[in-house]
């Protein structure tokens, strides 16, 4: 038995490092796209390493119906997003690896996978203090570096659009989610009463807890009150059922009184309803009429920058009308992606995740602080996920908490994992060091391109900025950022190069014709066609409505 569970930890401190380091990286010095560029790195060879222990020991997710359900769902994730990556429009590249500062590709879905089936059959209750300190290490020392970005002590210099508050996550929106995640762990461990803690975890909930309220991000209060609530009430069904099911009402009318908030509506309008949420509605409804275009199989991955200037709702003009390249939602998202069957899917996952959880607080006779901790932080990304786009770390902190909760009700009502002999162990250590290697050879392109868009804009060498355009695999922000620069530096043949192979790679997107009507220095009619070309892909853009081009 203890050679079981020290195999099991192995596994899970490995996902849980590699967690850390994904909430944590940041490579401003070796990418443009610092804060995306690392997180999928790690999380992708990760999942690569740990895909053989995966096929080794499948049939452990053979031994119930929901075990079995699970795997039935994952296969269909994987057929249903092949086939709308296979009749989908969008760049081959841009689905694989996904859109720059995103990263919502191919390589995440699969990574994801491999993540929750590897969690779910390696986990075990020896693991849950562990995956709970890597969790608060994850949230403190991201919240840390964004105080220290508020009172100006960031040693890096970081080109944002928002109040300069992006922690290694890349906003305040995801920091202050990221930082909630803590508050449950952290009281787990008071509760725990391991008093030689209590200075040290006081200072870490002050901590996550002013970085959230200087965040001032509407989602980072509201998973922050999910988490908690969730936190009391499961505590409260083992210590008092009466006043749980007061505190359940208390907690049901502030959802709907939440609700009714983020449309306007109700006490709590005041505080929810401002333009964030309002340009969210704008989003989702821009979303829905994609969905009702293309309900089977959607657009392909990443492809909602490209196709939702086409579905903006027609009162779009009296609204905020803000560009956005995701839905902000993650089941829109999916919907959008992979078609409604896609969503149902990922929705499917997540209720499964609440059935395992359920079941398991009906079983245990005592309240376990760890458990109820991890799944309050799940909640929270659940809260989240309703009003926020997917991220590398926030979607990778999901699937392994719910995959926790799912791998726990498994080990705890009866399900071992029977452990393979020492050749196959050694075949499996072989395995995971091979398909490392063919990993490396997948990403690097992807890392290099990146890297040579970063020298470039440090030498203001055009050569190398064309180069870095062009280059295996091509993005449209990139092919954007860099036309623009080649623009302003009066290099307008080259920029016309830029422009055309933007077009090439990617000419349903509305974003790569603008780089052609922007350049002065093109030919008369194909900037006609162009601003054509725009307009069919983005109707309601006043600027190109109103753009007069030059007569010959």
């Amino acid at each position: 038995m203890a050679n079981r569970l020290n195999r099991t930890n192995h596994e899970i401190k490995f996902l849980v490092i590699s967690l850390v380091g994904i909430s944590l990286s940041l490579t401003p010095w070796l990418n443009s796209d610092s804060l995306l560029i690392p997180k999928l790195i790690i999380l992708f060879l990760s999942s690569v390493i740990l895909l053989p222990k995966l096929v080794f020991n499948f049939n452990f997710l053979f031994q119930n119906r929901v075990s079995k359900l699970i795997v039935l769902v994952c296969g269909l994730i994987l057929i249903q997003t092949f086939i709308s990556i296979l009749i989908s429009t969008v760049p081959l590249e841009q689905q694989l690896y996904g859109r720059t500062g995103r990263g919502l590709g191919l390589i995440l879905v699969i990574s994801s996978l491999i993540l929750f089936l590897v969690t779910i059959i390696f986990i075990d209750l020896k693991s849950i203090h562990y995956i709970c300190i890597g969790l608060i290490i994850a949230s403190v020392v991201s919240s840390i570096y964004t105080i220290f970005q508020k009172f100006g002590l960031d040693v890096f210099e970081w080109n944002t659009r928002t109040n300069g508050l992006i922690g290694t996550v890349g906003n305040p929106n995801f920091q202050s989610a990221l930082s909630c995640l803590a508050l449950p762990p952290l009281l787990a461990i008071l509760i725990n009463k391991r008093r030689y803690y209590s200075i040290l975890i006081y200072f870490a909930i002050g901590i996550v807890a002013y970085c959230i309220f200087i965040c001032a991000s509407t989602q980072g209060y509201l998973a922050s009150l999910f988490a908690l609530f969730t936190y009391v009430l499961t505590y409260l069904w083992y210590k008092n059922r009466n006043l749980f099911s007061l505190c359940s009402l208390v907690a049901s009318i502030f959802l709907i009184f939440t609700i009714l908030g983020m449309m306007g509506k109700g006490p709590l309008s005041y505080y929810l309803d401002k333009i964030s949420l309002r340009s969210r509605f704008e989003m989702w409804q821009t979303a829905l009429n994609a969905i009702s275009s293309k309900p089977l199989f959607g657009f392909g991955l990443e492809s909602f920058g490209d196709i939702s200037p086409k579905f903006k709702p027609n009162n779009i003009m009296t609204g905020v009308n803000e560009f956005a390249d995701n839905p902000h939602n993650y089941y829109l998202d999916y919907a959008v992606s992979g078609g409604v069957l896609l969503a149902l899917l990922y929705l499917i996952l997540t209720f499964l995740v609440l059935y395992s959880f359920v079941k398991s607080i009906k079983r245990n006779l005592e309240f376990n602080p760890y458990i109820a901790a991890l799944m309050s932080s799940w909640i929270a990304l659940q809260a989240q996920s309703i009003i926020s786009p997917r991220t590398i770390t926030l979607t990778s902190w999901n699937c392994f908490l719910g995959a926790v909760l799912i791998g726990l009700n498994f080990k705890i009502h009866g399900s071992e994992l029977k452990l393979k002999n020492a050749n196959v162990r050694s075949l499996s250590n072989g395995l995971s060091a091979l398909s490392l290697i063919l990993a490396i050879t997948v990403i690097f392109p992807y890392w290099n391109a990146d890297h040579l868009q970063l020298r470039s804009e440090q030498t203001r060498n055009g050569n190398i900025a064309i180069q870095s355009a062009t280059m295996y695999p091509e993005s449209v922000v990139r092919y954007s950022r860099i036309t623009i620069e080649l623009l302003t530096s009066g290099l307008y043949e080259q920029a016309l190069f830029v422009g055309r192979s933007a077009v090439e790679f990617n000419p349903y997107s509305s974003a790569t014709w603008l780089l052609i009507v922007a350049n002065d220095k093109a030919p008369l009619a194909e900037r006609i066609k162009a601003r054509q070309k725009v307009l069919e892909l983005d109707p309601y853009n006043i600027a190109i409505k109103h753009f007069t081009l030059p007569e010959k």
